[in-house]
């Protein structure tokens, strides 16, 4: 279970479940390319950002750049990232659903 804080607000709650867990989702998350396929986290960053439209884990561009990457990078690079370490799935489900619940992050918000 992560978090994602820009300027001490949560803006993003996820759960590391992929293979390599946190590491490979924070490194997926914070690559500075242009290619938002692979990050669902700079997907939500692009459609708050810059107006694209999501739908789930679709994005009408699926690749940016110029200006337009550059924006979704400053606003990652103005983040923080915080974690919690969950012992079962079930743990993890249950304390998302709450942080969910309790801060409603933006780019959750913006995903629905």
């Amino acid at each position: 279970m992560f978090a994602v804080f820009r300027q001490d607000e949560p803006v993003f709650v996820g759960i590391a479940a992929g293979a390599g867990g946190l590491r490979a989702a924070t490194n997926l998350n914070l690559r500075t390319h242009g290619n938002l396929r692979a990050s669902h986290l700079r997907r939500l960053v692009a459609a708050h950002e810059l107006g694209h439209p999501v739908d789930g884990r679709d994005i009408q561009r699926p690749v940016i750049g110029g200006g337009e990457l550059d924006r979704v990078n400053h606003y990652l690079d103005s983040c923080d990232i915080a974690w919690i370490p969950c012992n079962t799935a079930q743990q993890t489900r249950a304390l998302g659903a709450h942080l969910l619940d309790a801060w409603r992050p933006v780019l959750n918000l913006d995903a629905k």
